[in-house]
């Protein structure tokens, strides 16, 4: 008998019991759903991330073209950068140009339709006062593309970046 009853009794203590088991699955299924409520907020900023990097590689985009006007017979300085953006110009001694403003795509091309643009943009141009000085230039770009400059920030942004860009006349 005594064997029987040490068999009996180590085979008891060796399992689960129902209620143990339960346990761990409403842990697990609890750990499980909280990591799957995480998920959205990654992919939101995975996504803002990605529009940040995508409006920097824009600003540098805008910079490299101030830095690349050259005047022409007239002594007139055009932005060399893609699309309609290059048609703003100035000449040195010129009053502050701007805020400029519009819509732009993914590449930095300018557009008016809504359905195309990812960014809104607003640049403001200081030229140089003369050939010894530097100008300046703030380039805003802001995302969604319904964002608005309102003349001292962004409405309707969910995100944005600022650059002040310093260039002189050549």
């Amino acid at each position: 008998m005594k064997a029987l009853r040490s068999v009996r009794t180590s085979y008891r203590i060796s399992g689960f019991t129902l209620v143990e088991v339960t346990l761990a699955l409403g842990l697990v299924a609890f750990c499980l759903i909280a990591i799957l409520g995480l998920i959205p907020v990654g992919l939101d900023s995975i996504r803002d991330g990605n529009r940040q990097a995508e409006a920097s590689r824009i600003m540098k985009q805008i910079a490299t073209g101030l830095h690349a006007a050259h005047a022409d017979e007239d002594e007139n300085y055009y932005l060399v950068a893609a699309g309609t953006l290059g048609e703003i110009n100035w000449k040195v001694g010129d009053p502050e140009i701007g805020p400029l403003t519009g819509m732009m795509t993914a590449s930095g091309t300018p557009t008016s339709s809504v359905a195309d643009a990812m960014f809104s943009y607003s640049i403001t141009i200081d030229p140089p006062a003369d050939y010894w000085v530097t100008g300046r230039a703030l380039i805003r770009i802001a995302w969604p593309a319904q964002a608005v400059w309102n003349g001292s920030g962004w409405d309707k942004s969910t995100g944005n970046v600022t650059s002040l860009v310093l260039f002189s006349a050549k």
